[in-house]
């Protein structure tokens, strides 16, 4: 995946190409399997709404603890990225 992507909103499967936003965190941007160009925000609010566009969803991180539950607050799990920014429980 290029590294101007720092977060995927969509997949359009019939174009097979990546929805996301880019570094600048600004700027939404469509990538294909060669390159990735920049498009403005009408144009993905006009592309989120296609029946052939599938959303990106959130996948909340929980620990792994062997029990059915977690036994650790998620506050002390976080990430921090290339950037400095940092993720999780802060």
């Amino acid at each position: 995946m290029d590294k101007r992507i720092v977060s995927i909103l969509g997949y359009d499967g019939t174009r097979d190409v990546i929805y996301g936003v880019a570094r600048t965190r600004i700027a939404y941007v469509r990538c294909n399997i060669t390159k990735c160009v920049s498009i403005g925000k009408e144009s993905w609010l006009a592309i989120r709404d296609l029946q052939t566009t599938t959303l990106a969803t959130e996948i909340v991180f929980v620990p792994e603890t062997g029990h059915n539950f977690t036994d650790a607050p998620i506050s002390v799990y976080h990430l921090t990225d290339n950037d400095g920014n940092m993720w999780g429980g802060i």
